[in-house]
C-alpha cells in the first residue's frame, strides 16, 4: 500500500501536463501529445530499426536522457501504483499505448524482479524513443525533408510537420499545469520560463539549444559541456576579497530549471600550507528549495538565475582574525539532488525488502554519481598574518 504522501510526492513531480496555451495552437498541435499515444498500425519499430539508416540520430539518442526515461528508479516507484497512477507517470516516460499495455500485461512486480530479463521484450524499455516523437496514425512526421527522403522511398507515409521544431512540442512534458503552482510557479515551469525570456523574440527555440543541427542528444544539466556553454564564469581577486561571478548568458530558462537540480558555488579560504582555515568555507546555492508538509508544497527559497542574471560569491581574505593565502572556488552541479536526497529516502522507508526496494536503492546510488564539478580554480593572495 502506498502512503498518500508518497503518491502525491512522486506523481506530482512526474506528472505529465497538457501543452500550455492550447487556444493558440493548430489542430495538429492540440492532438499531437494526447497520451497515451494511440496504438499504431503497424506497431512502432524499435529504435534499432530506425538506427539502421539514421545512424547518427540513433547514436545520439542512445546516449540521451530520453533513452533512459524508463529507469529502475521509475519502475521501483510505480510498481505498486494503481494502473491509472502509473499511467500518469508513463505518459511522459513511455508515452505510447504500444509501450504501456504490454508493460502492464507483463506485471510490474514480475518486471521489477527481473528487469534485465525483460528488456528485450518491451518497447517501454526504450523510454522516449523515435516513434514516440515522430510516429502518429502510422505516419512518420519529420520537421523537414531529409536527403534520405529524397532518395529511394523507405517509409510508406511521411508528413512534413513544422511543429517538431516548435518549443510547444517540448512543453508537453517539460511544463506543468499552472493550476498546480506554488508562489505563482508550477514545480516545472520550463516552457513558461522560456516564454518570459528574450529567446522567443530572438527565434531561439528549445530545439535550437538542446538539438543543435538536429542532433538527438537532448543535452541538459547532466552534461557539463552543455552547462558551461550556458554560463560565463569569472573569478577575480580584489584587495579585500576573492570573488566568483557566474552569469547566465546562454540559457533560455531559469538555471537550474525545475526543483530537482541543485547547483553550489563554493569557496574555501586556505592558509599558506594549502589547508582550510577555520570557518573558511562559504557557499551560495542556486536552487528552488521545496518541501511538502501535510500534502502542501512549500517554497522556502528560489535563488535560481533568470536568463541574463548573475550570482556572486565573495570571500574576504580576513576570516576570524586569520588571513588567507588563497581561495579555492568550485561550482558543483547535482542534477538529481531532489530525488536522491528527498524522494528516494522517503520511498525506501515505505517499501519492504523486495525487488522494488532494490531498484530504488540502485537508482539512488546512480543518481548520486551524476553530480560533477563544473568549475574549479585557486586564486592566490599575498597575505601576512
Amino acid at each position: 500500500m502506498i502512503r498518500w504522501h508518497r503518491l502525491f510526492l512522486i506523481s506530482i513531480v512526474l506528472l505529465p501536463i497538457t501543452i500550455h496555451c492550447r487556444a493558440d495552437q493548430s489542430r495538429i498541435t492540440e492532438d499531437y501529445w494526447d497520451t497515451p499515444i494511440p496504438f499504431q498500425n503497424p506497431s512502432p519499430p524499435a529504435p534499432e530499426e530506425c538506427g539502421a539508416c539514421h545512424t547518427d540520430k540513433y547514436t545520439d539518442w542512445s546516449r540521451s536522457r530520453h533513452a533512459q526515461a524508463f529507469s529502475p528508479g521509475l519502475l521501483g516507484q510505480i510498481v505498486d501504483y494503481a494502473e491509472a497512477d502509473a499511467t500518469s507517470c508513463l505518459n511522459c516516460h513511455a508515452p505510447m499505448a504500444d509501450q504501456q499495455e504490454p508493460l502492464f500485461q507483463a506485471e510490474l512486480e514480475t518486471l521489477a524482479a527481473d528487469m534485465e530479463g525483460h528488456r528485450t521484450d518491451l518497447l517501454a524499455r526504450h523510454g522516449v524513443f523515435c516513434a514516440a516523437c515522430h510516429l502518429r496514425d502510422g505516419v512518420l512526421n519529420a520537421p523537414s525533408a531529409s536527403p534520405a527522403q529524397a532518395g529511394p522511398r523507405v517509409h510508406d507515409r511521411v508528413r512534413i510537420e513544422p511543429f517538431l521544431r516548435d518549443s510547444r512540442f517540448c512543453s508537453a512534458c517539460h511544463q506543468f499545469d499552472t493550476a498546480l503552482s506554488v508562489n505563482g510557479k508550477p514545480l516545472q515551469d520550463t516552457y513558461r520560463e522560456w516564454l518570459d525570456s528574450p529567446y522567443p523574440e530572438q527565434g531561439r527555440t528549445c530545439q535550437s539549444c538542446h538539438m543543435p543541427n538536429q542532433a538527438h542528444l537532448f543535452s541538459g544539466i547532466h552534461d557539463p559541456d552543455m552547462v558551461r556553454q550556458g554560463l560565463t564564469i569569472t573569478p577575480h581577486a580584489t584587495g579585500a576579497a576573492a570573488v566568483l561571478v557566474v552569469r547566465s548568458t546562454g540559457i533560455g530558462h531559469r538555471f537550474p530549471t525545475y526543483i530537482v537540480p541543485r547547483v553550489r558555488l563554493t569557496g574555501l579560504l586556505l592558509n599558506s600550507d594549502g589547508r582550510p582555515l577555520p570557518d573558511g568555507y562559504h557557499e551560495k546555492v542556486l536552487q528552488r528549495q521545496m518541501t511538502i508538509d501535510n500534502g502542501r508544497w512549500i517554497e522556502h527559497s528560489d535563488t535560481r538565475l533568470e536568463p541574463g542574471a548573475t550570482a556572486t560569491l565573495s570571500i574576504p581574505w580576513q576570516e576570524g582574525g586569520s588571513c588567507g593565502n588563497a581561495v579555492q572556488f568550485r561550482i558543483v552541479v547535482e542534477p538529481e539532488w531532489f530525488y536522491h536526497e528527498k524522494v528516494f529516502p522517503i520511498v525506501l522507508e515505505e517499501l519492504e525488502d523486495g525487488p522494488a526496494r532494490d531498484l530504488i536503492k540502485q537508482e539512488k546510488s546512480i543518481a548520486e554519481t551524476r553530480s560533477f564539478v563544473l568549475f574549479e580554480t585557486i586564486l592566490p593572495h599575498d597575505c601576512v598574518n
